[in-house]
């Protein structure tokens, strides 16, 4: 069964707050269109009204001026009158653009012009009998009843066009509440869940986050104490092998000397004629050197005798001619000052160190020549082994597998140590060991 690990649940949740917050953002965005239209649309409706009461303001003016007219008969209020009547057209003409967004606004003001088109002719003809001197007509024409009716349903049409433009205002700003208070709702709801996932995955990232830091601390006390157990365990070592090479090299030498001097007494006491005798006196003797030779090599290989008869450098320089000696390789070995004199465990370091290498060159490198230095400068001491074998790859350096390398790393690091090791194919490898003096780390 697939189970999500918990990093991938931390970017599933984050990807869902986002998603979430996203979507507010969207209906945000929509919320503020629709307010921006619904605001377009009361402004637009608020002209509109301001515009009819324009229009009824003038037509009144102009009914005004067309019965004064009729009654003084000036041409300057037939003049004022025109300018009314042209006025309303523009008027009308001016709502329709506003309106034309509304079907049932366009049909009612198209129909108040249709009206208002009609009282027009009826006034000219009005004034037209009173041109002719036909006042008889002309009053009994003002007197009917259809004129006052023609007026009225003009006025009573604005008023319903009005009724009409307030009720759809009313409407549209309910319905923009409305909207706004469910898009409202509907944002709290996304950004308090989108604050809420946040919130939780930051306190599980940082309690994860807490732990992790537990565990590396805890790693790393524990690399530490490893650490330091691995030098404990190296120096116990190193102790034991001087020990027990101290104790091959005097206990089972001077056993094998006292037996070289007892074979020699029975050689002088043997009969001269007994050769099987003597023969195998003879025989025992050469054992006796082989097993003192084998001694010797074994003590030497637990613990060289030069580190502590003839110091550091010297140690290095026999080590060096005797690897060379048994591969026939060439080798140079510099060492400055000569005199050179480290403390017991770093010469040791350092001589384990020459051994690894040179066994890694007999191994791998396939080297015609060895050279090895030693200086020190200030504080600072650098050991340095090269050869011109095939090279080693960066692969092989950070590899694994590298133990020795590892070994080395761990030997030097209580000494601030530090190695470098730098190879091309075919242009050999050296290997360098820098070493603070006077900041080795102290034993617990």
């Amino acid at each position: 069964m697939f189970k999500l690990k918990f990093e991938q649940i931390i970017l599933l949740g984050f990807i869902f707050a986002f998603g979430l917050l996203a979507l507010a953002g969207v209906l945000s965005y929509r919320r503020t269109t629709v307010s921006m239209r619904t605001s377009q649309q009361v402004i637009q409706s608020q002209v509109i009204l301001k515009e009819l009461e324009t229009t009824l303001s003038i037509i009144e003016a102009a009914e005004s001026r067309m019965k004064t007219y009729i009654i003084s008969g000036k041409e300057n209020h037939l003049q004022q009158y025109n300018s009314y009547k042209a006025k309303i057209h523009d008027q009308l003409k001016h709502l329709e653009e506003l309106s034309s967004h509304d079907t049932t606004a366009v049909v009612q003001i198209s129909e108040l012009e249709r009206m208002f088109d009609a009282k027009v002719d009826f006034i000219a003809s009005v004034i037209e009998m009173g041109r002719q001197g036909r006042a008889d007509e002309m009053n009994a024409a003002l007197e009917i009843d259809s004129d006052k009716t023609t007026v009225d349903d003009l006025v009573e049409k604005i008023e319903q066009i009005k009724k009409d433009v307030q009720q759809k205002l009313v409407n549209s700003e309910q319905k923009s509440l409305r909207t706004s208070r469910q898009t409202r709702i509907t944002l709290q709801m996304l950004i308090g869940l989108s604050l809420a996932l946040l919130t939780t995955g930051y306190f599980l990232i940082r309690a994860d986050i807490r732990e992790r830091r537990k565990t590396e601390q805890k790693l790393l006390q524990t690399t530490n104490e490893l650490r330091k157990f691995a030098v404990h365990l190296d120096n116990a070592r190193e102790e034991e092998r001087a020990h027990v090479s101290r104790e091959i090299h005097d206990q089972l030498g001077q056993l094998l000397t006292v037996m070289q001097f007892d074979l020699k007494a029975m050689w002088s006491l043997a009969p001269p004629r007994s050769q099987s005798m003597r023969k195998r006196i003879k025989e025992m003797d050469q054992v006796v050197d082989q097993s003192l030779q084998v001694i010797k090599r074994i003590s030497s290989a637990l613990r060289p005798p030069q580190l502590d008869d003839l110091g550091l450098v010297e140690s290095l320089r026999w080590h060096l001619r005797d690897f060379c000696h048994r591969t026939k390789m060439e080798y140079t070995f510099a060492a400055e000052p000569q005199d050179l004199v480290c403390e017991t465990e770093l010469s040791t370091i350092l001589f384990r160190i020459l051994q690894e290498a040179l066994t890694n060159i007999a191994r791998h490198a396939k080297a015609t020549l060895v050279e090895v230095s030693l200086r020190r400068s200030q504080n600072e001491l650098v050991f340095t082994v090269a050869d011109n074998g095939r090279g080693i790859s960066g692969q092989q350096v950070s590899g694994t597998g590298s133990l020795g390398l590892v070994g080395i790393r761990e030997r030097i690091r209580p000494w601030g140590g530090r190695l470098e090791i730098a190879g091309l194919p075919g242009r050999g490898t050296t290997l360098s060991v820098y070493i603070l003096l006077g900041t080795k780390e102290p034993n617990d």
